[in-house]
């Protein structure tokens, strides 16, 4: 019989799972910078991130930080100019480690919700952040990697990616 006292282990295991990151100060740009490895499957300038090939996008992701006064972000902008690698996933990696929250990521069609949880997936296993990512519910035994292919679950928040279609949003 189990007293009314005693903790269930499952709880000590989400205790120290929450304890395993740190709300930190660091910057997302610093933090992309220390911590993002690109590969040569994702960029033709292999080796640490640096915003020195797009040094404007070091101020857009730096928005993010609780420490920016604004909460609304427009970006009017070309093609080709680094912002999904420099703003969105680092972005995302830094809140991931660095700031646990919900992100809802849209992309223009379904078509491209592959390609882009591909490059999501790449940055988190480039960063090492990939020990961060599990089910934040105790589900059945079969399903609690909290990794899916439109979804990242992590300690404190959730990822979920999906096409930008009316129809869907509302759920």
């Amino acid at each position: 019989m189990k007293m009314s006292w005693e903790i269930d282990e499952s709880i000590i295991d989400q205790i120290c799972d929450a304890a395993e990151f740190q709300i930190s100060d660091i910057l997302p740009s610093e933090w992309a910078e220390q911590n993002r490895f690109m590969t040569s499957d994702v960029s033709a300038m292999e080796g640490m991130y640096t915003f020195n090939n797009s040094p404007y996008v070091r101020e857009i992701v730096d928005f993010l930080s609780p420490s920016n006064p604004y909460r609304i972000l427009a970006i009017m902008k070309g093609a080709q100019l680094g912002l999904s690698t420099g703003f969105i996933e680092n972005g995302i990696g830094w809140i991931i480690s660095q700031q646990p929250g919900n992100v809802l990521c849209l992309v223009g069609h379904d078509d491209l919700v592959e390609k882009a949880m591909g490059k999501i997936d790449n940055m988190i296993d480039t960063t090492g952040i990939r020990r961060l990512i599990h089910s934040n519910a105790n589900r059945t035994k079969n399903n609690k990697s909290g990794d899916k292919d439109r979804s990242k679950e992590f300690t404190g928040g959730h990822l979920t990616l999906g096409p930008t279609n009316h129809k869907t949003l509302r759920q």
